[in-house]
């Protein structure tokens, strides 16, 4: 029963059917119990309803428990990416001391995954975009940010890079 339900709710996702993806993907959870792909999936079925703070617990549990095995690595990145990201939505909107904890967790959240992920430009530039912002805003302490200020890696080849000769 469980396989049925993990298919039908990943078939309502890929068509777009966010709510009812949730609904099947928490059903799922209380046969099946906790699975950190699940849990990432439902998570961002609740992102994509623009429900990003109950998405929250569902995508720290999720890092948590690959969190316990190596061999889950790449599901902790895309975990973490997904927590900063809601945890960066999230703070866009409420009182702004509730703003800035769901900022530090979005970027606390988005280093991490950097760090498991070395050279992920996605996420150096989530990483540099978020610390600038705070910095600017003056949340956090340009002094104390690694990035901010820090030139973006460009993504274009010099021309000795490139092959041409001196």
């Amino acid at each position: 029963m469980s396989d049925q339900l993990f298919i039908e709710a990943v078939g309502l996702a890929h068509r777009g059917r966010w709510s009812e993806a949730a609904l099947v993907f928490a059903r799922y959870v209380g046969v099946a119990g906790e699975d950190a792909e699940v849990l990432l999936l439902w998570g961002g079925c609740l992102a994509e309803l623009g429900r990003h703070t109950e998405a929250l617990p569902l995508l720290e549990r999720a890092e948590r428990l690959c969190a316990r095995s190596p061999q889950r690595r790449s599901l902790r990145v895309r975990a973490l990416g997904a927590l900063g990201q809601c945890a960066r939505h999230a703070g866009q909107s409420g009182q702004p001391g509730a703003r800035q904890g769901m900022r530090r967790q979005a970027l606390a959240a988005y280093r991490a995954a950097a760090a498991l992920a070395p050279g992920d430009r996605d996420l150096e530039a989530c990483v540099r975009q978020l610390e600038e912002s705070m910095v600017d805003s003056g949340e956090i302490d340009a002094t104390k940010s690694p990035s901010a200020g820090a030139p973006m890696p460009s993504t274009r080849s010099t021309p000795r890079e490139a092959g041409a000769s001196d």
